[in-house]
């Protein structure tokens, strides 16, 4: 993997991170975590897997109400109805994702 597209894997986690501790649990959020989430599935790192289970299980848990406006709105787009079905143990997807930000490329 590149050195530009750990950072911008980097730069995604933290935006979640951010928006997880800045925004309530409310659905006039969802479209910050749509943009964010059609954002980091641009990224085609190389030699790497996008933490998209990790992230997509951080939002179930941490914010319910907006990860169920993304799963109704996986009736529209294909890719949140895959990603709404894909989750992991929260602490898991939670120690992955600080792996990822303590990652050097």
């Amino acid at each position: 993997m590149t050195f530009e597209e750990l950072q911008t894997i980097k730069r995604h986690i933290s935006k979640l991170n951010a928006l997880i501790e800045l925004r309530n649990d409310d659905q006039k959020h969802a479209g910050e975590y749509i943009q964010l989430i059609r954002s980091f599935l641009r990224i085609q790192p190389r030699e790497a897997y996008l933490p998209m289970m990790e992230v997509m299980t951080v939002i179930k848990y941490q914010k319910p109400a907006i990860f169920q406006f993304l799963k109704h709105h996986g009736q529209r787009d294909h890719h949140f109805e895959l990603l709404t079905n894909i989750t992991m143990d929260i602490r898991t997807a939670e120690k992955n994702l600080e792996q990822w930000l303590s990652k050097s490329a």
